[in-house]
């Protein structure tokens, strides 16, 4: 074999063996598609970890209260109930102190253990069983939209106190994914427990309460007063004076 052929035949091994390597690292690279997780079911989990709470509960009482949970966030919720349902002079009168408790983690720590040790007795004799759990999403993120419309009803939008409404409807974003457990407890008593997901420690008991809970009812709408019409033929002007013989 010649000179030139070797060569020839030596580049072509060459670049054979360059292909192999080139489609060995292709291959390594591109691999088999990821496997997708499987998707979350946050009612299961929140269910799951009710249960685990009130377990503790009935035994050990307010002391299974989370030491950390984002109370300020679900407090906030108070904050802007009030916004939405207070009448003018009531909310300039309590929304300072409202907006005051809203920037503290302390006062929904306190207020949630105030309805742990209110209940105790109830959990404790009560053999409450999970029966159902209901996704406050939609009710919060209503909440939130009627505090900013208020807020602009009221010509505040542009005040201080609008911007600190504001402040606390950011923070009440936080417990989105809010979850209602409802236990059926002896005696046709029901309990309803609120907890919130985070992602460094699972799920945190915020509120415990009868029905409703969390965002509160809806305000009731008001009634138009019934208006009963005389008809022309029988009205009575209240303006002309009665004889003695039309009494």
């Amino acid at each position: 074999m010649s000179a030139a052929r070797r060569s020839a035949v030596g580049r072509g091994i060459w670049v054979g063996r360059g292909m192999v390597v080139f489609t060995a690292l292709l291959g390594l690279a591109c691999g088999p598609p990821p496997v997708k997780a499987p998707a979350r079911d946050l009612d299961a989990e929140a269910k799951g970890a009710a249960t685990t709470f009130m377990t503790c509960y009935e035994r050990d009482g307010a002391e299974c209260r989370p030491a950390e949970a984002p109370y300020r966030s679900w407090h906030a919720l108070r904050t802007l109930l009030a916004v939405r349902d207070h009448s003018p002079v009531a909310l300039l009168e309590e929304l300072p102190r409202a907006l005051d408790e809203a920037r503290d983690d302390s006062v929904g720590r306190k207020a949630f253990i105030a309805e742990l040790t209110s209940r105790e007795q109830l959990a404790r004799g009560g053999r409450c069983s999970a029966t159902g759990v209901r996704s406050l999403w939609h009710a919060i993120e209503a909440l939130r939209q009627a505090a900013r419309s208020r807020v602009e009803e009221l010509g505040l939008g542009d005040t201080e106190v609008g911007g600190r409404v504001g402040e606390v409807t950011e923070a009440a974003a936080g417990v989105h994914e809010a979850r209602e457990v409802r236990f059926a407890c002896g005696g046709g008593r029901a309990l309803h427990l609120v907890l919130v997901p985070t992602l460094e420690a699972g799920w945190h008991a915020v509120h415990l309460g009868e029905a409703p809970v969390a965002v509160g009812p809806a305000p009731v709408e008001e009634v138009a007063p019934v208006v009963i019409t005389v008809p022309d033929s029988e009205a009575i002007d209240p303006w002309l004076p009665f004889g003695e013989d039309q009494l």
